[in-house]
């Protein structure tokens, strides 16, 4: 494919010439502008530097088809497949057609990668040089002294390649390299590796990129050499700085400005046809850090590099800029990029979003230990799209990781994120030195009690990161590094292995004390349930429901609006169940008196009795009355019952009720669209 430049002949901004072009390559998002080159160009501006944001991710849609709708979900997929470097190699330098061939071989015995995408993949392979030059001659012409790449997942070949080709054009701007790739040793072998680089931000920029942008224009050479948070090439070679910038103060951050992004996109539409779904969510910043990893890192999480310390924008300024952003843009859906959720924004920022008169969307992600009344909160302000970390369903497994949470409180989570309707992203990983055969045997018992639950997006198989206790201390958890991921002797073939392992971000690794019988438990037994669970979900959602009201508690079977069965509980059953809506220790449930729930405090989860009558008498030959059942009884008999049936699932001491409570609002909504009919029960 030769890609042609509909517009190779752009000029630049007319308000004067650039001190900065940045430049975001494919493999970058599409779906949401990427925050940090549009804060840094803030920064830049804040200090009277002219900063463009060159968004060559959104111009590579062209090349990839005539449909821009098409290209820009191509583009995403390809995106999310970091694991296996696509992005990468399509732009790596070609070494013969048998490598490439070996490559997509590789891919295609993944069982996540379809043949269809391999094919497009091999089809985009011969054009990716073509549109490095092109993005150089942009770059060239944009007459900045310095331009920067931002390399975040699979952006490092990409910009390798277009910045090889802009020093041919122009020998003298001046090549930055920056973002999430570059951080520690990896920005170093970078520079090291490559000498179309001259210098690599190692860490956080905005406070020092001003004066690297000054220095590097000016040719002060020794100035250069003393910024902290860079390495730098220098007539004597490379300048290596041991000490970091300063962490930034969170509030000191400028807004974001996505101009560019929006420009390129309305250039795009005007040239090739509309683009409606983009962006699907504008990105913002409120906190860096992880307060959780700080106190306790998890073992495979590489996030934060030694940057692990805990820091947020105040109430206010987070406040106002979700306002600015959705006001400036007309846009109210918003990913928060942060590892974690504030905890204290429960108090000042949420119920701020939740007064306002815009409606928001916010992605998070949290910690999967909150309480009913955060998910509340949360659901009142609008976030709810969420990732709760939740990477297994055994409390062993999860000390492994040193998650700090138990699988009770992880499926506790997944009940109230089902009942309130967010969209949750959440895996099973598995994997993790020292788990045993027996821990996913008892975990596919879990599985098989919770598959009315929202299912988990995939089996996926932990991987050795970078920064991670796993990747700095791996004798401690009795594993031994092999080297880096396969998948970069693909992706970097044409540096030494010994450079690849230092730039490499996951590494391969061997655990000596495996159970082999695990990962075949896992593809035989663990996996077909976990698809099944999957399916299922997707075709018929929550399958397991409570209806509460003040004269009965109805247990739904099947999806609300269609009911396999609907049974009218005893009644001390319900007060059980209601009282287990949250995690609840067991004698307490049999203890006399027995914890309550406040009719009041139910909220949205009350239902009159009204509304439940003509809920049921939708469906009547679907009731069961049980109300008489539970006579006779005592609490442990009830709790016993209950347990064996999978209303209540008890960890230790501690259990939890099972079914999803049903709000008032979906039973009145089924009832408006369901023909009238006779009452079916007495007693309510």
């Amino acid at each position: 494919m030769t890609y042609v430049s509909p517009d190779t002949a752009r000029p630049a901004p007319p308000e004067g010439r650039l001190d900065l072009a940045l430049a975001v390559m494919p493999f970058g998002l599409c779906a949401i502008p990427s925050i940090g080159p549009a804060t840094l160009k803030a920064a830049l501006q804040a200090r009277g530097k002219r900063a463009r944001i060159y968004d060559f991710n959104l111009e590579y849609l062209a090349a990839i088809g005539p449909d821009l709708t098409q290209s820009w979900r191509l583009h995403d997929e390809i995106a999310y497949l970091w694991d296996f470097l696509p992005g990468e190699w399509l732009f790596s330098p070609r070494q013969s057609a048998e490598a490439d061939i070996a490559y997509l071989e590789d891919l295609l015995r993944q069982s996540v990668v379809s043949g269809a995408l391999i094919e497009r993949l091999a089809r985009l392979r011969p054009g990716a040089a073509a549109f490095a030059d092109y993005a150089a001659r942009r770059l060239a012409a944009s007459g900045a002294p310095v331009v920067g790449f931002t390399t975040s997942f699979m952006q490092t070949q990409p910009s390798l390649a277009t910045a090889a080709a802009l020093k041919r054009l122009a020998p003298g701007v001046k090549i930055l390299f920056g973002g999430a790739n570059c951080f520690g040793d990896m920005g170093e072998a970078l520079l090291e590796a490559y000498p179309q680089i001259d210098a690599v931000a190692t860490g956080e920029a905005e406070q020092t990129l001003v004066s690297m942008v000054e220095a590097l224009t000016s040719g002060e050479t020794e100035r250069v050499g003393r910024i902290p948070g860079y390495v730098t090439r220098g007539p004597a070679g490379i300048n290596r700085r041991a000490e970091l910038a300063a962490p930034v103060r969170m509030d000191d951050l400028p807004i974001p400005d996505f101009r560019d992004y929006f420009r390129t996109k309305a250039d795009l539409e005007a040239m090739r046809g509309p683009l409606p779904d983009l962006p699907m969510f504008l990105p913002i910043e409120t906190a860096r850090g992880c307060w959780w990893g700080a106190k306790s890192h998890c073992t495979f999480c590489g996030l934060n590099a030694d940057r692990m310390a805990f820091r947020s924008k105040s109430a206010d300024r987070a406040v106002a800029e979700f306002e600015q952003q959705a006001q400036r843009w007309n846009l109210s859906k918003f990913f928060v990029v942060d590892n974690i959720l504030d905890h204290g924004y429960f108090r000042s920022v949420l119920p701020r979003l939740a007064a306002s008169e815009r409606k928001y969307f916010v992605h998070y992600e949290i910690k999967a230990n909150l309480r009913r009344h955060h998910f509340e909160a949360m659901r009142a302000a609008g976030v709810m799209k969420v990732q709760p970390g939740i990477e297994s369903l055994d409390s062993e497994i999860l000390k492994l990781m040193k998650k700090g949470i138990t699988a009770l409180q992880n499926i506790q989570t997944l009940k109230w994120l089902t009942e309130g309707g967010f969209d949750v992203s959440w895996f099973i990983l598995t994997g993790f030195p020292g788990e045993t055969l027996g821990q996913y045997e008892q975990m596919v018992k879990v599985l098989r009690r919770i598959s009315h639950l929202i299912a988990p997006g995939n089996l996926a198989p932990v991987y050795i990161e970078r920064f991670s206790p796993y990747q700095t201390r791996p004798e401690a958890f009795g594993i031994r590094l092999t080297g880096h991921s396969r998948w970069y002797d693909h992706a970097f073939p044409e540096i030494p292995q010994s450079l690849r392992s230092r730039i490499a971000y996951r590494f391969d690794y061997e655990d000596p004390q495996r159970d082999p019988q695990i990962d075949v438990f896992l593809q035989t037994r663990m996996k077909p349930l976990v698809e099944a669970w999957k399916a299922d979900y997707r075709a018929l959602g929550c399958t397991l429901h409570l209806l509460h009201a003040q004269g009965a508690t109805v247990l739904a079977l099947g999806p609300l609006a269609r009911p396999e069965r609907l049974i009218l509980l005893p009644e001390r059953y319900g007060r059980i169940l209601r009282a287990a809506d949250e995690i609840v220790a067991r004698e307490r449930l049999s203890s006399s008196p027995m914890p309550e729930t406040e009719w009041d405090a139910m909220g949205a989860r009350q239902i009159s009795d009204q509304i439940l009558q003509r809920y049921l008498s939708c469906f009547p030959d679907r009731v069961q009355d049980h109300r008489d059942r539970g006579r006779g009884k005592d609490a442990e008999d009830i709790l016993g019952q209950l347990l064996a049936s999978g209303l209540l699932l008890a960890e230790g001491d501690r259990v939890l009720a099972l079914p999803v409570d049903a709000y008032a609002g979906q039973i009145a909504s089924i009832c408006d669209d369901a023909p009238a009919r006779q009452p079916v029960m007495a007693g309510m």
